[in-house]
């Protein structure tokens, strides 16, 4: 049918209302700008008018089967529709654009004019010379990515950090350069950009702190610091604390090295950090020279509670003037809150230097009584025990020689290691006292060694030597402990019955002690021996009366068990009462013994034997002055 005039207008009318030119980059809601929707209407109308006419006369009747001119068979044509079919060129282009449109709707391809368009550039990580990525990037058009948006990536300087067309990055040497991403079929959408810096393989950032003392923990911050480098202080070996990498799955990259400040780093120091090859990183920091517990000589260092272990291996042993004397002395404190095993260690890692160390439950400073130095005393108060090599007290009393009255100590080889090992040890405070003698063992500069007494340099400056520190939870021995322990002071000494013979005894720390009890109800002359199976053992045994709380007094003494000999007592005559019998050994080594008491058919007590009791003690004390002399001097007696 015919259209008439009216409906033409109209639709020209609707035709002519599409935009103009002046509105062709306005975009609809889903994207499409409107240039394209009103062309595509335009082609669409107007090629739906012509399909609307009837078929021409020229084609009607014609052979259905017969092909026209063009080669096209035409079908007869439709005398009910009134017309012939559509022609199929023009079908087909108003079919297409109908799909054109349709696909061009569904999909917001935005244009090369829009300015809400931006490159976002996926972060880029920190970089070490050496390192390679690829890059990632994306064309958003507000929250939302345009697909198959090609991506063009550039550096502004390729000697650090060169890019290729895949996006591959490649840092090629340390610095800093700009990479930027951009859109290559947008190009009015905004760039994207990153400086990046490239790290050599090993920098050092920071130091800190910079001022530190013997026994603080140095922080260096930067690329490549980890436990493998060698490190030095001062011309010291560095103690490895602890390594932190900023990221767990690279651990050889940027992170927290931590290494102890030991002595004899001097005042100002460098901190050297060493590798194949050869100096990585240097720098310098100050050193004060005294350890982070100072002043700890005559008040002690408060470590608190302990949970389960304080450790500390760069303290350092100074030296500190009292009266006419020197005072080499470290003192601590420490608490526990439950009954448990405790260890507690002190040791030399320079070696060659010699200390005595205590534990006691109990201790004071009185600067009323002084030594013949014109230095003050620590008192173990009244009640209160101690144990450690050479001096072990008793409810606050050391021990008397008999008929001498002097005091005496168990002689024993000063140890550059001490472990004291305590089982079973009452919830309460502890003190730990490091003696470290006249002068104590300092480092001379000029002469490179370390020894017993006091060395200078040539600027008259005194170096002091690195100690450790352990006191932590848990029973620490070279040998298992035997049936008796804890008997390593008066307080838990084992009761024993004399005669008798024990068995499987141990000396399982240096320096341990065991303690034992016995009474006499009559007088005896009573003999003790200790059997040792090790040649390097030298177990010594001490005999003392119990005249608390009036004194201790040693009565007996024997000395020298080995695997080739015994230690043996003289078999004094004891009288009735109370006695103690104490095992050492003179050079601190674990061993295993066996103890056995006998009564031997009784003597009286002579001038001699009281005699032998002093010759067999100055022996022992001329025995421990050679080994001092030996460690101070050399095995040639030259320093």
């Amino acid at each position: 049918m015919v259209q008439s005039v009216m409906e033409k207008k109209a639709r020209g009318r609707a035709i002519g209302a599409l935009p103009g030119t002046a509105r062709l980059a306005r975009r609809s809601p889903h994207g499409l700008p409107l240039f394209i929707q009103s062309l595509a209407l335009r082609t669409y109308l107007q090629y739906s008018q012509r399909l609307d006419r009837p078929w021409p006369a020229s084609h009607r009747g014609r052979d259905r089967n017969r092909p026209d001119s063009r080669g096209f068979v035409q079908p007869p044509y439709n005398r009910a529709a009134g017309r012939g079919p559509r022609r199929p060129s023009i079908a087909r282009a108003a079919v297409s654009l109908v799909v054109l449109l349709a696909l061009a709707a569904g999909c917001d391809v935005p244009t090369n004019r829009s300015s809400q368009l931006s490159v976002q550039l996926d972060s880029i990580p920190p970089l070490v010379t050496g390192d390679s990525l690829r890059l990632s990037a994306r064309v958003l058009a507000d929250a939302d990515t345009v697909p198959n948006a090609g991506i063009q990536f550039s550096s502004s300087d390729a000697t650090v950090l060169l890019v290729d067309e895949a996006g591959k990055l490649l840092a090629s040497k340390p610095g800093e350069a700009v990479l930027t991403a951009a859109a290559l079929t947008f190009a009015e959408a905004q760039q994207a950009s990153q400086t990046v810096q490239v790290r050599d393989v090993y920098e050092l950032d920071s130091i800190a702190p910079r001022l530190v003392q013997f026994g603080s923990v140095l922080n260096l911050f930067g690329v490549g610091l980890n436990q493998s480098l060698a490190a030095t202080i001062g011309g010291a070996d560095a103690i490895f604390h602890s390594y932190v990498a900023q990221d767990p799955a690279r651990k050889d990259r940027f992170g927290r090295l931590s290494l102890w400040v030991t002595p004899p780093a001097p005042l100002v120091s460098q901190v050297v950090l060493l590798g194949f090859e050869g100096i990585l990183i240097s720098d310098t920091i100050v050193v004060t020279q005294r350890d982070i517990y100072e002043p700890n000589d005559t008040t002690p260092t408060q470590l608190g509670v302990i949970p389960d272990s304080v450790f500390n291996p760069a303290l350092a042993f100074e030296r500190v003037r009292r009266g006419e004397g020197r005072l080499a002395v470290d003192w601590y404190t420490f608490t526990t809150t439950e009954p448990g095993d405790w260890t507690v260690s002190v040791w030399s890692p320079a070696g060659g230097s010699r200390f005595d160390a205590y534990v006691t439950n109990s201790l004071v400073w009185s600067s009323a009584v002084m030594d013949s130095d014109g230095a003050g005393l620590y008192v173990v108060p009244s009640g209160s025990w101690s144990t450690g090599a050479g001096f072990r007290a008793c409810d606050g009393l050391g021990f008397l020689y008999r008929d001498f009255g002097d005091y005496a100590f168990t002689v024993e080889v000063p140890p550059d290691s001490a472990v004291i090992a305590l089982k079973d040890l009452p919830a309460g405070s502890y003190h730990v006292l490091v003696n470290y003698g006249e002068g104590g063992p300092f480092y001379d500069p000029t002469a490179n060694i370390s020894a017993v007494g006091v060395f200078v340099d040539s600027l008259n400056l005194v170096v002091p030597l690195p100690t450790g520190l352990r006191i932590r939870k848990g029973y620490r021995s070279g040998l298992d402990p035997d049936r008796f322990e804890e008997n390593d002071y008066c307080n838990v000494a084992q009761t024993i019955a004399v005669p008798d013979t024990l068995t499987q005894l141990t000396i399982d720390t240096p320096h341990d002690a065991d303690w034992y009890a016995f009474n006499l109800s009559s007088g005896a002359n009573v003999q003790f021996t200790v059997d040792v199976a090790e040649n390097l053992a030298d177990l010594d045994t001490y005999v003392i009366r119990d005249w608390r709380p009036d004194s201790l007094v040693v009565v007996d003494f024997g000395f020298g068990a080995d695997a080739t000999a015994v230690t043996q007592t003289e078999g004094l005559f004891l009288d009735p009462g109370r006695y103690f019998l104490i095992v050492v050994d003179f050079l601190g080594l674990p061993s295993e013994y066996t103890l056995r008491s006998e009564i031997l058919p009784t003597l009286p007590p002579t001038p001699a034997a009281v005699q032998s009791l002093q010759g067999r003690l100055d022996s022992r004390r001329r025995s421990l002055k050679l080994r001092r002399e030996t460690t101070l001097r050399g095995p040639t007696g030259q320093r």
